[in-house]
């Protein structure tokens, strides 16, 4: 051992010295960004200004960032070409008049974070309990909606502090490994110090995640991901104990987002391949589209039925209808197409080939239920006219846009006419703004947060006349099923209470059929036979006057094979 010790010693040294000296490890250009967590029940728009002190704030010094309307926390960040001359920031928390309550979990500069006690609140905000910010519409103040927060302090006083450099770490090490070899006159041949070099590299390797969790500041592990992760359990010696630790771990051990986020980076932008294929499949124009089992058997036509199966469907449905109808409720069923449906001409060739035929399931159930007189809304024909002019879905997301969810809201009116008699709003109703995102569902469920080499513009609709037909939202609190959603509009035409069976896509639906109605509860499931008393419990509390039955395409087997009232 001691013909080792010089080499120990002097490497030890040089380890010692790199890492207190004032060197800086740059591996990529300086950027400068204002990093929120929040949480939001309504997709809406952030915009953030920026300024001198002896300037005023202007859209030409601005940035704009989508939130999704989700109980999750979700990042945005704003990044700063330069923050020259930069010393005053405002944060406008939206243009959506139905976003109540907006939760701010932190707001992080440059590796600081910033508390919301220093910023400064604005009339049409009221800070509930930090830190989240309770909306209002002031209708006596003009404009009657404008909720923002100004940073008190200077931009430029803030103290920028940075997470441990582990680059500087990393490269003592390898330097000092070096230094040992190239010192230790003992070691006779090249093969042992480098067999000896690369089992100290793998044993850093190894080590460096936890290294990371025990020394690096706010070392939390943040959910990129489109699930919830493992929890940690609680120590028990029980013979699972092990197994829920280990899945615990491989949730969250550090650096675990960043290495996940790297490594599907390099298969998403320089392979063009999906990280995870059996999930999400990339199509013709950067078009992602969602691949597990239900989607598959949709698109591929396998869940078509015999006849048989088709008649049973009919006689569950008309048997709700009666029932409805019999007490002076109306009956609405339908579907929303897939986006595989309406830009079938992008999915990737291994989707093509799958399909088996050219009938489908909606097919097959919109003629079923027409040879038998029975209303069933199918508003894909609109929509594939439409998407000769505009986008409808995301690219990045298995939803439609604000575009799509309009062309089917009018849709939905013309072909319910007769039953509901709405005439739906015409686009001069709607404030229509752009904002450039890179980020949806299908990306998160790749693991990458967004992909910054295929960006697209999409739109966000407000409606403008707020003292005409805007709307409140709540969720529906312990009375009702999870996820559940209750639209209030005082200003509404049409006093009926409606209940909608639906999904998620009714998120962007909602915000033009609730323009119609008084009071609108949003189930976010189907009335099915594993639940027919619950479904019953809640038609009869809320005695809607229309009750509507509405799911996404690749849903129909779900709601409708077994459906029961």
């Amino acid at each position: 051992m001691k013909k080792y010790l010089p080499a120990v010693l002097f490497s030890t040294f040089v380890f010692i010295l790199i890492i207190i000296s004032p060197i800086k490890i740059k591996l990529s250009e300086d950027k400068y960004i204002l990093t929120i967590n929040v949480k939001a029940s309504e997709t809406d728009d952030l915009q953030l200004f920026y300024k001198s002190n002896n300037e005023d704030f202007s859209e030409q010094k601005s940035f704009y960032n989508k939130i999704i309307g989700s109980p999750d926390i979700q990042k945005v960040e704003f990044v700063f070409p330069s923050i020259e001359n930069v010393n005053v920031i405002r944060l406008d928390l939206g243009q959506n008049q139905n976003q109540k309550r907006i939760n701010i979990e932190s707001i992080n500069w440059c590796g600081t974070e910033i508390s919301t006690d220093n910023f400064e609140i604005n009339e049409y905000i009221i800070m509930v309990n930090s830190p989240e910010f309770l909306l209002k519409i002031r209708p006596e103040l003009s404009p009657a909606y404008d909720p923002f927060i100004v940073l008190k302090r200077d931009l430029q006083s803030i103290e920028l502090t940075q997470k441990k450099d582990f680059s500087k770490i990393i490269l003592a090490l390898l330097v000092s490994i070096v230094f040992f070899f190239s010192i230790n006159k003992k070691i006779q041949t090249y093969q042992k110090a480098t067999e000896s070099a690369y089992i100290l590299m793998f044993l850093i390797v190894l080590t460096f995640p936890y290294m990371y969790e025990l020394f690096a500041d706010n070392a939390i592990v943040k959910n990129n991901e489109n699930r919830e992760l493992a929890k940690k359990p609680e120590f028990k010696l029980s013979p699972d104990y092990a197994g829920k630790f280990e899945s615990y771990y491989n949730d969250n051990f550090g650096y675990r987002n960043e290495t996940i986020e790297l490594a599907s980076k390099f298969k998403v932008d320089f392979l063009h391949v999906s990280p995870k294929p059996d999930m999400v499949l990339f199509g013709d124009k950067s078009f992602l589209f969602y691949n597990d089992p239900i989607t598959i058997e949709s698109y591929s036509n396998s869940n078509v039925l015999s006849g048989e199966q088709l008649e049973n469907i009919f006689k569950s449905q008309l048997e709700i209808k009666q029932k409805l109808e019999s007490n002076s409720k109306k009956y609405i069923l339908g579907y929303i197409p897939n986006k595989h449906t309406i830009y079938s001409e992008f999915l990737p060739y291994s989707m093509k080939v799958q399909k088996k035929n050219n009938i489908s399931l909606a097919n097959q159930l919109k003629d079923y239920f027409s040879s038998k007189d029975f209303p069933f809304i199918d508003i894909t024909d609109q929509m594939l006219n439409e998407k000769k002019y505009k986008q409808l879905y995301y690219k990045h997301d298995t939803h439609w846009n604000y575009h799509g969810a309009y062309v089917g809201y009018k849709a939905f009116c013309d072909a319910t006419m007769p039953q509901l008699g709405l005439i739906p709003f015409s686009l001069d109703h709607f404030d229509i703004r752009y904002h450039e995102t890179g980020s949806g569902d299908l990306t998160k469920i790749m693991g990458v947060s967004g992909l910054n080499s295929n960006q697209e513009l999409v739109p966000t609709y407000t409606f403008k006349n707020v003292n005409y037909a805007s709307f409140t939202t709540n969720d529906g609190g312990q009375d009702y099923p999870a996820q559940t959603i209750i639209t209030l509009n005082e200003n509404a035409l049409d006093d009926s209470i409606v209940m909608v069976f639906c999904d998620s896509f009714s998120t962007l639906f909602r915000q033009f059929l609730s323009l119609h109605y008084k009071r609108v509860i949003y189930i976010w499931s189907y009335p099915v036979d594993s639940h027919p008393v619950e479904w019953y419990s809640l038609i009869e509390k809320e005695n809607p006057d229309i009750v509507i039955n509405l799911c996404v395409e690749r849903f129909l087997p779900e709601m409708l094979i077994r459906a029961k009232y």
